[in-house]
């Protein structure tokens, strides 16, 4: 037989004879599976002789590898299916694992997208209910500051209103209700603090008496009304004569009193003459009461 294996494996396990060839490896293979032995045409070994390297072959194990060998190397096939099916089946279950991996995969993203889509469309409702509250109340903080601002415009007018009437009534607790001149009570009071400014600052304060002569007999002549029309004028002429620093009252009855500050007694002549000079210039028409 033409196998250096074959050949080397017998001669190791003490074979006795000689080799019987054939045409070809298949043949041989075939002759010697089916326990024949296989001789070239015109060789007269004995067959026994073969049989027993068969057998040592055999014993040993070895046989299906070198038979498998053997047979590989007249048919590709033969060789080509020992490894192409395993291969095959190799890549079939690699498939199918990634397959199976891949469909796990794909199920997985599909869970985890719709568990994201339900949770997005949760917060969206979660934002469009914080859009509405947030909304709802702002509409009531801005109703609560309308309110508020409206509080606090009453409240403004309530003050100014007040603070009006308080003024109106100092004024009218100081002021002659006749003349329009300050009272007597104010003028205690502003020539205290005229008297306290003139010693800490070391100026001039010049104090004016003025009274009506013969203002009873008016009276009792022309009646009280044309009486009181008589002071009523006397207060506008010196109203109109005096400075803004300087202040006229009503002490009582005919008689008034003006105060000067910072006005020296020869200045203050000149005061006097002028208002003296504007109530000449005044005209009357009474008629007997």
């Amino acid at each position: 037989m033409h196998s250096d294996a074959a050949h080397h494996e017998l001669l190791d396990r003490n074979f006795q004879g000689k080799l019987i060839l054939v045409n070809t490896i298949p043949a041989g293979l075939n002759l010697i599976s089916s326990g024949k032995f296989a001789v070239r045409k015109g060789d007269t070994e004995l067959p026994e002789k073969l049989n027993q390297g068969l057998l040592i072959v055999k014993t040993n194990g070895k046989y299906d590898r070198i038979y498998d060998k053997w047979l590989s190397l007249d048919d590709p096939w033969r060789k080509m299916k020992k490894y192409l099916f395993p291969t095959i089946i190799t890549v079939i279950v690699i498939a199918v694992i990634a397959g199976f991996w891949l469909l796990m995969l794909q199920l997985l993203v599909r869970k985890r997208t719709r568990e994201l889509a339900e949770k997005s469309e949760l917060l969206q409702q979660s934002h469009a209910r914080m859009e509405t509250l947030v909304h709802e109340r702002t509409m009531k903080l801005k109703q609560s500051n309308q309110l508020l601002q409206a509080e606090i415009t009453e409240h403004k007018q309530a003050e100014e209103k007040l603070k009006e009437s308080e003024k109106r009534y100092r004024e009218l607790s100081i002021v002659d209700a006749l003349t329009q001149l300050y009272n007597s009570r104010h003028f205690y009071h502003q020539l205290e603090m005229e008297v306290d400014r003139a010693n800490r600052y070391g100026h001039s304060l010049t104090l004016l008496l003025l009274d009506l002569d013969d203002f009873k007999r008016f009276n009792d002549a022309y009646g009280h009304i044309e009486g009181d029309q008589v002071l009523l004028r006397l207060g506008q002429v010196v109203k109109r004569c005096l400075r803004q620093t300087d202040s006229a009252y009503r002490y009582g009855g005919e008689e008034f009193t003006i105060l000067l500050p910072m006005t020296t007694d020869r200045d203050s002549v000149v005061t006097v003459e002028r208002i003296r000079t504007e109530f000449k210039k005044e005209i009357f028409s009474p008629e007997p009461g």
